[in-house]
């Protein structure tokens, strides 16, 4: 991230950049906040999003071998612990 802002203090002006990182360095609580409200994720969250989808489709499908991949997933820990984290069913 910090690439990225010195990357843009180059291209911008110095205001600009220094508003970035008051957001990102210093009230990175508030900057959570704006993420959650503009449904802006970072990349662990988009990555669980997809596991997530990926999974709800295959869950779906009417092919036999598809389906026992599912069904081995559905009782792993991982598959538990990404239910659990975001309280939603899969399948």
């Amino acid at each position: 991230m910090k690439s990225i802002l010195n990357t843009l203090s180059k291209v911008f002006s110095p205001s600009l950049n220094a508003c970035w990182k008051a957001l990102y360095i210093n009230d990175w609580d508030y900057v959570k906040g704006l993420q959650m409200l503009c449904v802006w994720l970072d990349f662990m969250h988009i990555y669980d999003e997809r596991k997530q989808i990926f999974w709800c489709r295959i869950s779906s499908l009417t092919n036999v071998v598809m389906q026992a991949c599912y069904n081995n997933f559905c009782r792993s820990r991982e598959f538990t612990l990404l239910t659990q984290k975001y309280d939603v069913i899969i399948g």
